[in-house]
């Protein structure tokens, strides 16, 4: 299979449809569409005192409120490191070093629709900071380690495939 013409409609800032007109082996032309959008970056944080911050926020992807990591869309030359460290800031007032960021992998997160990547980060000992506001829509949980397996075993975070 070969891809024969490439074309991109911009629907948002955010969101790109992209349709590849491809010739199979058979020789047949075949369109497939997929989404161009920035890369995606997550990160799993624990705090000085043990803490893991979570997200509360209401999702109408999924029509459902949504217990899940800190994260958001990785900005034009933004170092995905760099954007997870603005993201616990921004998210949850938490700050940390980008050099002590462990990457724990640059995922494919639809490889069937979604052109972009998945950046996952942990880092240890974060730090609370005192000039801290929360987003509109978005609440923020602290759990211990035990706390966070339990809401993974019950399905109450988006930190399990279901």
């Amino acid at each position: 299979m070969r891809v024969v013409e490439k074309a991109e409609e911009k629907i948002s800032p955010w969101v790109t449809l992209v349709a590849n007109t491809i010739e199979t082996t058979k020789g047949k032309l075949e369109t497939y569409h997929s989404i161009g959008q920035a890369d995606y970056v997550g990160i799993l944080a624990i705090t000085i005192d043990g803490k893991i911050p979570l997200i509360e926020q209401y999702r109408l992807a999924c029509n459902t409120t949504t217990l899940e990591l800190p994260g958001g869309l990785l900005e034009k030359d933004e170092v995905p490191a760099n954007c997870a460290v603005r993201e616990l800031i921004e998210e949850v007032g938490l700050k940390a070093d980008p050099s002590k960021l462990i990457l724990l992998g640059k995922l494919k997160p639809d490889t069937g629709r979604l052109e972009n990547n998945l950046w996952a980060f942990f880092v240890n000992n974060a730090e609370y900071t005192n000039a801290w506001e929360t987003e509109p829509g978005i609440q923020k949980k602290m759990v211990d380690p035990n706390m966070l397996v339990q809401l993974i075993n019950d399905n109450r975070t988006i930190l399990k495939y279901r």
